[in-house]
């Protein structure tokens, strides 16, 4: 049988976050639960606790996995709080990348980011045993060449609680209240590998991949690192790698490859003046290779180290690979040869 806690809450105030009107909901009853789905941090560091209070931060949906963010989208953030006895929260404290993060909202009341500084007052009732969980939406402010690129964090920093014996308390949360870190981009790249045609060879060479890009808007490939397995015996003599779209060769720059039956090789391919993505459209990039094999010859292509992937968003600038190494979250699938 799962236990269920609940917890009643009425901000205590709303800041303006803009001149539009943002027409949250007056104050209200509101529950949050917290179950055996749910409650999950990320570590041991990442709980902290007074004897009174534990806090954690959670990464169970409908948390954002730590990712880029496309301009003009949001991000959600959990923190959870459970008490041993009962409790009334007075304040929450947050510090927040300023000003790449506009506004956060919690239990639907807008809380502006003065500066990097963020306070929610009246968090509510906690029951002795009991837990809150806080979702928290993070809005970003929007993007543009100079910003695209950058990280932002929301932080929870303190909790101000009072106990029934009418004693204040200030729970500093440390490492515990820290929310994933965010990367800020114009646009992501969608990169998906798909089974290439077994039929279609361009001089010896035969198709060992497609590349499959998409998107609303446009962005350039510049450098796209491929992880190649043969897990019987096929082999590729020394040679490039020949890409093909639309039946155009594609400028590339790349080493010579080897790879022998039941082995992995991993090979880098550097777009000259990178390959752009046009809006709204979409490429298929082909990848040709002089595989010989004398019987169960396949291969399985994908996309890593994600630190040598290179590409240029929308505004023009440029994600290096330390960056998509940490944020970079697209499920590109593999492609399979046979």
């Amino acid at each position: 049988m799962k236990t269920k806690l609940y917890f009643r809450a009425c901000a205590g105030r709303l800041f303006l976050v803009s001149a539009v009107a943002l027409g949250f909901s007056a104050c209200k009853k509101d529950a949050a639960v917290i179950n055996t789905y749910r409650v999950s941090a990320f570590s041991k560091d990442m709980v902290k606790s007074d004897g009174i209070i534990t806090v954690q931060t959670g990464i169970l949906p409908p948390v954002t996995q730590q990712s880029f963010i496309a301009n003009g989208n949001t991000s959600t953030a959990e923190f959870q709080v459970s008490a041993t006895q009962h409790i009334f929260l007075y304040d929450m404290y947050f510090t927040a990348t300023y000003p790449a993060i506009q506004y956060i909202t919690i239990k639907n009341y807008g809380l502006g980011n003065g500066n990097g500084n963020i306070e929610f007052n009246g968090g509510g009732d906690i029951a002795a045993g009991g837990g809150s969980s806080f979702i928290v939406q993070i809005h970003y402010n929007n993007v543009d060449s100079n910003s695209s690129g950058e990280t932002a964090q929301l932080c929870l920093t303190n909790i101000v609680y009072r106990t029934d014996d009418n004693v204040y308390h200030t729970f500093y949360a440390a490492n515990t209240g820290k929310a994933q870190t965010m990367c800020l981009v114009n646009n992501i790249p969608h990169i998906t590998f798909q089974d290439p045609s077994y039929t279609d060879n361009l001089n010896g060479c035969r198709e060992i991949a497609e590349i499959k890009l998409s998107g609303d808007t446009g962005w350039t490939l510049n450098a796209l690192p491929l992880n190649i397995y043969s897990p019987y015996d096929a082999t590729i003599a020394k040679s490039k790698l020949i890409i093909r779209s639309e039946d155009k060769m594609i400028n590339t720059k790349s080493d010579s490859i080897t790879l022998q039956a039941g082995n992995t090789i991993q090979a880098i391919v550097n777009f000259t003046g990178g390959f752009d993505h046009v809006a709204g459209k979409t490429e298929i990039l082909k990848i040709y290779a002089p595989v010989e094999g004398s019987g169960y010859n396949a291969l399985v292509t994908s996309m890593f180290p994600l630190s040598s992937f290179l590409w240029t968003d929308g505004l023009g600038a440029k994600l290096s690979g330390a960056k998509n190494n940490r944020f970079f979250k697209q499920s590109t699938g593999q492609s399979n040869f046979h």
